[in-house]
């Protein structure tokens, strides 16, 4: 992904460093994945459009990279209208339905990626899932040897772990303002 081009699909918004820090590690790693099925990508709301077409609903979500094989999408979701991108929870949006917080912001999807997983989404739940025949990505150990070095530490929550605390933070708030958009 191009970095300016990454940039100028955020509009007026500022993207947070540590997602700016990802576009460049992801152009060192030539092509390869870094971490399951993911990949970054500039705002595309064509895909949350088959959830709602409502401006207000849109103009709160940013939907960034791909999180899984079939499409899913990771986003930005502006809880508050004054927030900064900086400190907005990110919600995986499933490809076949459903929604749910996976972070508290940028930083937790960044250890996220670390467990090279990628979600299983539906209106219910997400998990990350390793399966028996799960072989690491080709750049993920790049990737966790640069995100210590962001994070300033080894990442040691599992997904599951942070998709739980960032659930209890975030989970019934995103539900309740998302429910007059995407009724089930």
């Amino acid at each position: 992904m191009d970095q300016e081009k990454f940039v100028s699909s955020f509009g007026k918004h500022t993207v947070p460093a540590e997602l700016l820090r990802l576009v460049a590690f992801e152009a060192t790693q030539g092509g390869k994945w870094f971490a399951e099925s993911f990949e970054l990508k500039g705002i595309d709301r064509s895909g949350l459009s088959t959830y709602s077409t409502d401006e207000r609903f849109l103009s709160r979500l940013f939907p960034f990279a791909i999180a899984d094989g079939t499409g899913s999408e990771y986003a930005l979701w502006l809880a508050e209208e004054s927030q900064s991108l900086e400190e907005a929870p990110v919600v995986g949006f499933g490809s076949e339905g459903g929604a749910q917080v996976v972070g508290c912001n940028i930083r937790d999807l960044l250890e996220i990626l670390a467990s090279d997983v990628e979600p299983m989404l539906d209106w219910d739940r997400v998990f990350y899932y390793v399966g028996d025949d799960h072989e690491a990505s080709q750049g993920h150990d790049a990737y966790v040897e640069w995100l210590t070095d962001v994070l300033g530490r080894v990442p040691n929550r599992t997904a599951d772990e942070v998709v739980l605390a960032a659930q209890q933070q975030y989970g019934a708030r995103f539900d309740t303002w998302a429910k007059p958009y995407m009724p089930r």
